[in-house]
């Protein structure tokens, strides 16, 4: 069996994480241990809101060990040194008996235990072995990246096992393995460490009892990251169906990055004292084990105070991690950054957004808004502050710790002087630091104009696929219909409704109707379903995605729709019959040729690949050329909504935008009102089938 296969069939990542499935294990058992040891805790309480699965991870040093081993000692002996209690709950003194501790390192000292002449003799002579099942060798596959024939297992029973070894038994027995790869057979003696460690990882978790709580360091020891992604599927699929209850410890970036980040708590050191910290995001996380986040572009701003907005702003609604994922650059002079909006400058592959303040002009509006944020507020920042001062003149004297008559006078002094230069005036007459006082002042200013940082934060990415669904307003009901486009949820809205008019669909259905504050895509609607799979989710997702991209079907379900577990589902659009010799579809393709190139009140229409001819793209039969030669052809059915143009005039482009075509269908436009949406109920007849399981 292929990798590829075994991977495709054994291992979506689904159905997963029973603790986030079972909601009274996330939200009532919290275990808080106290007394601990303040020679190495920064605090003598830590408290856990324990899943089913609970991460913990750090660099070297951060002290994930010491805080394994406490977990393990106040939970497996209820050490009367500690206080392990359920919270509004009794206090949990009993002893567990099913708890199993598990360090990657002990796998080699048992792997050298069973390549003795003793091991040897004892399995030729009366040891019998057993064959594991093809879905065994299938997880033992994918975890290690070998495509196995056969594996065989011996059981060396504890009463042949060493002394000094025999606190490294956790079931009764050493497993003592014989394998096929490929022509290939050897025993556990030739096996590399991570090799065995898998091997006997596995074994011992398919032999826990049901609700065994068992801590793991860092099992990444020893492993690839092919390995440690396959590991981290397996722990995922086995904590589900035992019910078992797992402490891990890793400095692993890929056994983090299979975990949701409210499964994990990230450890610092600080000058020997171990403190815990529940992540914001993931990259808070990917930072603090040293790694390397990547740089998404460059914030420019005008000036100081500009910068000491923005960094702000980034501050309280953001974490320090945006700042090695931005970079905030000063240019000093209004005409230079005037002069940059001008030529558009563009790095490679980095994003390039401006701050402007509101006085900027009209320079800016040759900018795509996306590249634009506007510091909150009408007026500069400097005159809002200034109104700022007037009218919270108690409350900013008590935030600057001054007297509320110097403040006054401060501002006072201030008057008749340069605008742009009140409040250096001003916090220099206060002996008060600039950088301190904007940072006061601004926290005013974005308290006064809520609306114009929640923009600044959806464009800056604050409202992502992360908080898509659970800041939703829709959350209450029973689903969620979330398409790959902004555009897609209004075809198929559109439908519903004139199919629900016609009495050809009578259920009531839900849809996410975004526009630009959230940047989909097919990467980023999977992304959510593998997200959102791994929580507990009361309603339903259904995530409808287009057929125009081959890697992305073999990842939902292209033939009728995917189960990810936890409520997440997703589904390709269903090919219409007149599509059928050309399925490589978008949602427009679900109208007919003549349909698509209908024109709106300012004759643009979309156009087709087929049009234009590949190597000139030049239209076949009018004056008219294509920028955009890649999506042109004469077998092209691809949708061309963007630099089209005449000949006489190659300055005005004549395509109609995909989310016009769109907007006219929805909002009933005359031009549009007649197009077929018949084909569009076996989309709805998907979303039925769903919504009854």
């Amino acid at each position: 069996m292929a990798r590829r296969e075994i991977r495709s069939k054994q291992f979506e990542v689904t159905q997963k994480l029973d603790a986030l499935k079972n909601e009274k294990m996330i939200h009532n058992k919290i275990l808080k241990i106290t007394n601990l040891d303040s020679e190495f805790f920064l605090d003598n309480s830590f408290k856990l809101v324990e899943k089913r699965i609970n991460v913990f991870c750090g660099g070297n040093g951060a002290g994930k060990t010491r805080v394994l081993n406490e977990l393990y000692r106040g939970i497996k002996d209820g050490d009367e040194s500690l206080t392990l209690r359920i919270e509004n709950g009794k206090k949990n003194g009993h002893k567990i008996e099913n708890i199993v501790y598990f360090d990657m390192h002990s796998s080699g000292e048992i792997k050298d235990f069973l390549s003795t002449h003793e091991i040897q003799t004892l399995l030729d002579e009366e040891l019998e072995k057993r064959s594991l099942s093809q879905e065994n060798i299938a997880k033992l596959s994918h975890m290690v990246g070998r495509n196995y024939c056969e594996i065989e297992v011996y059981e060396i029973p504890e009463e042949n096992i060493n002394d000094n070894l025999k606190d490294l038994i956790k079931i009764k027995c050493f497993p003592y393995f014989r394998v096929k790869f490929n022509d290939i057979i050897y025993e556990t003696p030739k096996m590399g460490m991570g090799e065995y460690a898998l091997f006997y990882l596995f074994y011992l978790l398919e032999n826990l009892e049901e609700d065994t709580s068992i801590f793991l360091e860092e099992p990444e020891n020893f492993l690839s990251p092919i390995s440690q992604n396959g590991l981290t599927d397996y722990i995922i699929d086995i904590v589900e169906i035992k019910k078992l209850i797992l402490y891990i410890s890793t400095h692993s970036p890929y056994i983090v990055k299979r975990f949701p980040k409210e499964c994990t708590t990230v450890l610092f050191n600080l000058s020997g004292k171990i403190e815990f910290q529940a992540p914001h995001e993931l990259d808070s996380v990917l930072d603090e084990l040293g790694l390397d986040i990547n740089i998404k572009g460059v914030i420019i701003v005008e000036d100081f105070i500009a910068k000491e907005i923005v960094s702000e702003l980034i501050i309280e609604k953001f974490s320090n991690c945006f700042f090695k994922k931005y970079e905030i650059l000063t240019v000093n002079e209004k005409t230079l950054i005037e002069n940059l909006i001008e030529s558009d400058v563009n790095g490679d592959n980095l994003e390039v957004i401006y701050f402007l303040n509101k006085d900027i002009g009209n320079t800016h509006k040759k900018l795509d808004e996306k590249k634009i944020c506007f510091i909150p507020g009408e007026l500069s920042f400097e005159l809002e502050a200034i109104k700022i001062i007037k009218e919270n003149i108690k409350d900013v004297a008590k935030k600057l710790r001054r007297k509320e008559h110097d403040v006054r006078r401060a501002l006072s002094k201030a008057q008749g002087k340069d605008k742009y230069r009140w409040l250096e005036e001003i916090s220099t007459e206060l002996k008060h630091g600039e950088k301190e006082f904007i940072g006061i002042l601004s926290k005013f200013i974005f308290e006064k104009y809520k609306p114009d940082v929640e923009t600044i934060c959806k464009r800056l990415g604050k409202k992502d696929i992360d908080n898509l669904i659970i800041s939703d307003p829709e959350s209450e009901k029973d689903h969620l219909i979330i398409t790959e486009g902004k555009t897609d949820w209004k075809h198929i809205k559109n439908a519903y409704n004139k199919l629900k008019n016609d009495g050809l669909y009578n259920k009531v259905l839900y849809f996410k109707e975004y526009e630009e504050e959230i940047q989909m895509g097919d990467k980023n609607l999977i992304t959510l379903c593998e997200q959102y799979s791994k929580i507990s989710n009361k309603m339903k997702f259904i995530c409808i995605f287009d057929r125009d991209v081959a890697s992305t079907l073999k990842n939902i379900g292209q033939d009728n729709f995917k189960n990810w577990g936890n409520n997440v589902f997703s589904f390709a659009i269903p090919v219409p019959d007149h599509r059928s010799e050309t399925p490589e579809i978008s949602i427009e393709h679900y109208y007919s040729d003549d349909e698509i190139k209908t024109f709106d009140d300012n004759c643009r229409r979309l156009y087709l690949g087929s049009e234009f001819t590949q190597k000139t793209g030049t239209h076949v039969t009018e004056e008219k050329i294509c920028v955009e030669k890649n999506k042109a052809g004469k077998k092209s059915i691809k949708i061309i909504d963007n630099n089209v143009y005449e000949f006489k005039n190659e300055t005005n482009n004549i395509a109609l935008t995909k989310e016009n075509f769109a907007k006219n269908i929805l909002s009933g436009n005359e031009n549009f009102k007649d197009l077929n949406y018949l084909q569009f109920l076996p989309i709805l007849e998907r979303i039925s089938e769903i919504l009854e399981k």
